[in-house]
């Protein structure tokens, strides 16, 4: 029984994530992990959806960029792989805005994920902090549920999702 145990541990161990912890920087907040950058788009992609949400467009950004540096002589690559990941929910979004106009400016809801450029095994998850300024005790309530739906999307793409 103790070397199924140890069995069981040592293939769990083989699959772990490790994830760090979150930089809140004010503005952003950036989240790193260990997993590729496909596993982290899937992380992503089933987050979103498993909160009952839809995926309303996906940048290339590293795509755009290594064109258009080429256009302009820039010579250094910066990402290895980068897009920004854009979704909405109807019921969220609608309570953000009732309680405060002007938090249309946060739809639809976005998170960039990148690798660097020759640092494959490690993304990165960043999202735009929400920030209201003055605002009703409402306004803060659901831009807390936000933040915590903004979390657990991050989360789940730079663990793999799974």
């Amino acid at each position: 029984m103790k070397r199924l145990f140890i069995a069981t541990l040592a293939l769990f161990a083989t699959f772990s994530v490790r994830a760090d912890e979150p930089v809140d920087l004010g503005h952003m907040v950036v989240y790193s992990g260990e997993v590729s950058f496909e596993e982290a788009r899937s992380g992503l992609k089933f987050a979103v959806g498993n909160l009952g949400m839809v995926i309303s467009d996906e940048l290339h950004l590293s795509e755009m960029l290594d064109r258009t540096g080429a256009d302009i002589g820039a010579a250094k690559r910066v990402f290895e792989h980068a897009e920004t990941i854009a979704w909405c929910s109807a019921s969220l979004s609608r309570k953000m805005i009732e309680a405060q106009p002007t938090s249309l400016v946060f739809c639809p809801f976005a998170i960039s994920l990148y690798t660097l450029d020759g640092q494959p095994d490690k993304v990165y998850a960043a999202y735009r902090k929400p920030y209201l300024g003055e605002a009703s005790d409402a306004a803060r309530a659901i831009m807390e549920e936000v933040e915590a739906m903004y979390h657990e999307v991050a989360e789940a793409a730079v663990s793999g999702g799974f």
